[in-house]
């Protein structure tokens, strides 16, 4: 399903690199206060992604997600996120 009906922002950097502490970082933001456990987010590689933020500030540990093949937003693999309202998410890879 497309993430832009269901009012999320998604932004993942392609061309130059911006790092943190050497890894690509992408960013979901979602604009309204539903709760969506069935978040997907589509990612460019088939790797694993590393919560490193989220709505309540920067992680002690970072969450691990490991991206399958499930095409989401035009891209062709995914992982699972559940995301809260207002949430945000800061992945790196």
């Amino acid at each position: 399903m497309d993430q832009c009906r269901r009012c999320i922002q998604k932004y993942f950097q392609s061309g130059k690199k911006i790092t943190y502490k050497e890894k690509q970082p992408s960013v979901c933001c979602k604009l309204y206060a539903g709760y969506r456990p069935d978040y997907r987010v589509g990612v460019p590689k088939k790797k694993q992604y590393k919560l490193i933020m989220n709505e309540h500030g920067l992680l002690e540990k970072p969450e691990v997600f490991k991206a399958e093949v499930q095409e989401c937003d035009h891209r062709e693999f995914s992982f699972d996120y559940p995301l809260p309202g207002y949430g945000v998410a800061v992945f790196t890879y």
